[in-house]
């Protein structure tokens, strides 16, 4: 097995750099902070030190961060020829019938049913619960203890806050940022925001 490099721009990257010692206690990991500037501007230099055949690496970016930032540093991380490594937690229970999209970060406590599907570069903090048939986009969030009831789905790019659900059958879109605690249902449009703390819009660059 190769060994691991845990790599992101922010504080995140202590949490999932201590997940993946729990992941591999017998496995070579190492931390690296990629300096970044104004969200996108990353100083890719610190990885020259790091061959792509001698390494693997898990992309770690806090959602606050944004969910898309997490995007562009691991397509710039694949482009010098990097693959990924999901970094799971051995105390999550997955089903074996679920299926796991790459760079995924599963913390302690996460329960996945049945026919789940997670999309590439998800995020799963402690305590979430997908039942059975859940759909989960690329680079979708979701915080402490929130609960997906059965057949229920959330669009790539969307953060879910902590101690929130879904009901059966509700469907999140793309680029959603549900901030407020509460339990969703039925269907909630792209790009819905929904945040006291956080007042602007969410905005898809590119697009007006």
């Amino acid at each position: 097995m190769k060994p691991l490099l845990v790599l992101g721009p922010d504080s995140t990257l202590r949490n999932v750099f201590a997940l993946a010692q729990q992941a591999w206690p017998q496995r070579r990991i190492q931390s690296l902070v990629i300096p970044a500037k104004q969200y996108y501007l990353f100083d890719l230099s610190v990885l020259d030190a790091y061959s792509p055949n001698d390494w693997e690496v898990c992309v770690a970016v806090n959602e606050f961060y944004v969910n898309d930032v997490r995007r562009a540093l691991q397509e710039a991380v694949a482009a010098r020829g990097f693959s990924n490594a999901s970094v799971i937690s051995p105390r999550a229970d997955i089903d074996a019938s679920a299926v796991i999209g790459s760079n995924a970060v599963i913390y302690a406590g996460c329960v996945i049913g049945p026919n789940v599907v997670l999309g590439q570069q998800c995020v799963l903090r402690a305590n979430v619960v997908l039942a059975e048939d859940v759909v989960l986009g690329d680079y979708v969030t979701l915080e402490a203890n929130v609960a997906l009831r059965e057949l229920a789905s959330v669009g790539s790019f969307t953060t879910v806050c902590a101690n929130s659900s879904l009901m059966r059958q509700a469907k999140v879109g793309k680029h959603c940022y549900l901030n407020i605690q509460r339990q969703y249902s039925g269907e909630i449009a792209d790009m819905t925001w929904f945040s006291p703390a956080f007042q602007n819009p969410v905005r898809v660059i590119g697009q007006v």
